[in-house]
This record gives C-alpha cells, sequence and structure tokens, in this order.
C-alpha cells in the first residue's frame, strides 16, 4: 500500500470548513485520505457514513466533499471513530475504523481540562500541544492509523427534499416524509413528541 501522509491541500480545505485544527480533525482527514485511495475522488460518487459527531466528520467532508447538504454523508452517532464509504457507481464499499489516534497524555489532559481539574500551566499550553497533536497525526501514514474492511452492504439511501407541508400545531414548514398523524393532523415531529409526553 502507498504511504498516505501529510496533505497541506487536505489540510487547508479542512481548517478553513473546521475553522481550527485539532486532532479530531486530523484523524477525519486520514480516514477520507483513505477512502479517496481505494475509492476513488468525486463527491458525485460518494457516500459517508460517520459514527461520531466529533471533529473528525469536518475532515471527511473537506477531503472527500461529501456533505450534509448534498445528501450524501449520513450520522449515525454511535461515538465510534469509524467510517463507511461507499463508491455508487459500482457499491464497492469499505469501513475505515481505529483506535483512538491521540496519544493517552493528551486524551488525559482534555479530560483535565473539561473537569476543571487542570493547572493554570496545563491550560495555557493546551493549544500548541492540541496543534502539535494534531500535527503527529497528520504525518502518520493513515493505514497505521485504521484498519480497513470490505463493506458488503448496499449503498445507502440517502434521503431527497420532499415537498414541504405546515405543521397544524406549530405552523412551520417541515418536509412531509418527516410528518406524523397526530389525532387526523399533520403534525412535525417535535410537535408529535410533544403532545405524546402529555398524554
Amino acid at each position: 500500500m502507498t504511504a498516505l501522509t501529510f496533505d497541506q491541500e487536505a489540510l487547508d480545505r479542512a481548517v478553513a470548513l473546521h475553522r481550527s485544527l485539532c486532532p479530531g480533525l486530523a484523524v477525519g482527514i486520514k480516514a477520507a485520505q483513505i477512502a479517496v485511495a481505494e475509492l476513488g475522488q468525486g463527491p458525485d460518487d460518494l457516500v459517508a457514513l460517520v459514527e461520531s459527531d466529533i471533529c473528525a466528520v469536518d475532515g471527511v467532508q473537506a477531503v472527500t466533499g461529501c456533505t450534509l447538504g448534498n445528501r450524501n454523508i449520513l450520522l449515525q452517532d454511535w461515538g465510534k471513530n469509524a467510517y463507511t464509504f461507499w463508491r455508487k457507481s459500482d457499491g464497492k464499499a469499505i469501513r475505515v475504523h481505529g483506535d483512538v489516534a491521540w496519544e493517552p497524555g493528551y486524551q488525559a489532559l482534555r479530560k483535565k481540562i473539561a473537569d476543571g481539574t487542570a493547572t493554570e500551566a496545563e491550560v495555557a499550553s493546551f493549544d500548541s500541544i492540541t496543534e502539535e497533536e494534531a500535527h503527529r497525526i497528520l504525518e502518520t501514514d493513515a493505514w497505521e492509523l485504521f484498519d480497513v474492511t470490505a463493506v458488503t452492504d448496499p449503498v445507502p439511501q440517502t434521503s431527497r427534499v420532499d415537498p414541504f407541508v405546515a405543521c397544524a400545531h406549530c405552523h412551520e414548514q417541515v418536509m412531509e416524509s418527516r410528518t406524523r398523524q397526530l389525532y387526523g393532523e399533520t403534525v412535525c415531529i417535535p410537535c408529535y413528541e410533544a403532545a405524546r409526553a402529555v398524554a
């Protein structure tokens, strides 16, 4: 396998989208590089399923061109560092998955900062340590970060834009396919769930 190492152009696109450089973004870039190497480039022919809503999703979007707005990226938030990619033209698919790529020390520092137990010095150094960790991941061969397995599942159906209708309760516009029936009225999902909660 050809080494998939640092790609400045991919990084520039990802940072522009994400607004900062972090290890999670770097992980998404590396996963997407494998997808492009195995399935080819072309947002119109790729569909991605991401299994967590972490920063890595922006890396996947920036490298593959798959986006929520184009309905060719799907989120199944299982909190996993795993990404499945399909090539629509022939159905070939791979799942790219791995352990958390950042070092245990970085993970521990993140936890201390989140818990409010970090020292002032640790808080002050966090941004520079974050960038160093992101660059370490970017400079690591992608094949070292992930396992890749073939997938036989069919290409998932991505959402389509259906006609909009007004919710009978809140009167907001909602895609017809996302509505529910409540006592003979067409309502949006939030209104349906609110009504069922008090029933």
